[in-house]
């Protein structure tokens, strides 16, 4: 078995065997698209498109906070409940310390 050793990187891209594997692993413009995108514009797009998919799904619906109808098993009327919950304050969630009264919230 007669294997070649090379010295440098430059006497190993000079060889025919390294350049047959590279058109085999690398096709020639296969990273072209044929309709004309470039790889760098797809990529712009892709960003774009998963940027644009994060801030839709971050926004939180407001909701008007309502009392209840029928009093929950276990609440005592006129002893304050707190509870804590988070408000949208400036695009940031601040947490908040909420004290009610009969199922209102003061």
């Amino acid at each position: 078995m007669d294997k070649k050793y090379w010295r440098s990187l430059g006497e190993l891209h000079s060889t025919p065997e390294f350049e047959e594997i590279l058109h085999r692993e690398f096709p020639v413009a296969a990273s072209e698209y044929p309709e004309g995108v470039s790889r760098r514009r797809w990529m712009q797009l892709m960003g774009a498109s998963v940027a644009l998919a994060g801030v839709s799904g971050c926004r939180w619906e407001d909701e008007k906070i309502s009392p209840s109808v029928s009093r929950p098993e276990g609440l005592i009327p006129g002893k304050p409940q707190k509870y804590a919950t988070l408000m949208e304050l400036g695009g940031m969630a601040e947490s908040l310390l909420v004290t009610c009264f009969d199922g209102r919230p003061i």
